[in-house]
């Protein structure tokens, strides 16, 4: 470790000390954050465990576990020990239902993973963080446990950007300490390299793509085939009145129209529901479900996918505020060109190449927005320019595995 990243780390460590019991408070009032607490602490009993020979794939949330699965098959393969690692709770929960067979834990906060780390002499072969998970004292400790670490399909979002150009000068030693950056896109190339990093920074193809895979449908009973649905995903506060707006006044013209709902949160789940109920609908809990219903708020982790195979029309939350929307490949996988709001600032890369193959339309208002959704309940994807695409990523994501798992 060079002079400059030591002394980046021991100011880092202290600025801990007066910022720690502000975040321990903040997230005490956020549920969220409350959920993963034990495990931030690492208190809790899914404690970090690092055998020997083992790969360390970190993500941050559900959206970034979704895309881990072709690296753990990989890996598993050539006969590694996987363990993953989470920021949030919901993240976790996911690691731990899709793949029980392996070690997943919250990630302790930063501080403590540096000491356990660099002092423990862990047996791990590589560490992969995913996109935007820059933890300085993580990345320390692995370079001074002789651990390469690298980053996958890394990403600066306009807000982070502002963030970390203002503290470049702590942040920059520790992007040269990782032994390869993978960027998804030009932009975020620039902007790692603005950032601090003096070292090459790589392009590959966008990560999230790779969880371009049919999802299964759900139960048959509950959600029979024979009907359209209007699917909303990881909608926000704000997104779900609209939504509400355009399905009433669509029933009007499709009489079989069904609303399902997943708020992108579930501590917001009963605020959804009871919103249903202000205007006037009888909405039922997918956990609490023993016919079909025509509304229905997703209130599981981990089913939205296969939500989207019923036929109708899907819509993408986080894109009619400026939140800055969420992936809308889980849809496309299942068939669908999906309907988004004007704010897809999180994922230029994905939505230019939607864009640009004709798999995504936006809509700048509620009108709009309700028009699009009339438009796709009354004709049929094109299945052949989902097909293509699907065949054109594929083959991105087999060179992008092998380039990863030789390093």
């Amino acid at each position: 470790m060079s002079l400059r990243a030591f002394v980046a780390l021991i100011l880092y460590l202290l600025l801990w000390i007066p910022l720690f019991p502000v975040i321990f408070v903040y997230s005490l009032f956020r549920s969220q954050d409350r959920a993963a607490l034990t495990g931030r602490l690492g208190i809790s009993h899914h404690k970090p465990c690092f055998p020997d020979k083992a790969v360390w794939l970190h993500a941050c949330s559900v959206g970034e576990v979704g895309c881990l699965t072709p690296l753990i098959e990989e890996f598993q393969r050539l006969g590694h020990a996987v363990i993953i690692s989470t920021v949030t709770h919901t993240g976790f929960l996911l690691a731990r239902d899709r793949w029980p067979g392996i070690h997943s834990f919250v990630l302790p906060f930063d501080p403590l993973i540096f000491f356990a780390l660099a002092f423990k002499r862990p047996g791990l072969t590589r560490v992969y963080l995913l996109e935007t998970e820059i933890w300085p004292g993580m990345i320390a400790g692995c370079v001074m446990a002789g651990i390469p670490v690298t980053l996958v399909n890394a990403r600066i979002s306009d807000n982070s950007f502002s963030r970390y150009h203002w503290t470049r000068s702590l942040i920059g030693p520790f992007l040269d300490l990782l032994s390869h950056v993978f960027a998804q896109s030009e932009i975020d190339r620039k902007r790692i390299r603005l950032i601090g990093r003096t070292k090459p920074v790589d392009l590959m193809p966008n990560i999230k793509f790779w969880s371009l895979r049919k999802p299964q449908l759900p139960d048959r009973k509950l959600f029979p085939s024979d009907r359209p649905y209007l699917v909303a995903g990881s909608t926000h506060e704000g997104e779900e009145s609209v939504i509400l707006d355009c399905f009433s006044a669509l029933k009007k013209e499709f009489p079989d129209l069904c609303l399902l709902l997943a708020p992108r949160h579930l501590h917001r789940v009963e605020r959804v529901f009871r919103l249903c109920i202000d205007h006037g609908l009888s909405p039922a809990r997918r956990t609490q479900m023993s016919r079909s219903s025509e509304v229905i708020v997703l209130d599981t982790i981990g089913e939205l996918a296969g939500f989207y195979l019923l036929p109708g029309c899907v819509f993408i939350g986080g894109s009619l505020i400026p939140h800055g929307g969420h992936n809308p490949l889980e849809a496309v996988a299942a068939g669908k060109t999906p309907v988004c709001g004007p704010h897809l600032f999180n994922f230029r890369d994905i939505v230019s190449r939607l864009i640009e193959h004709r798999m995504l339309h936006i809509a700048e208002n509620p009108v709009m927005l309700k028009d699009l959704f009339r438009s796709q309940l009354s004709s049929p994807h094109d299945s052949a320019l989902i097909r293509d695409f699907l065949q054109d990523v594929e083959a991105g994501r087999r060179e992008t595995l092998e380039k990863l798992i030789q390093l």
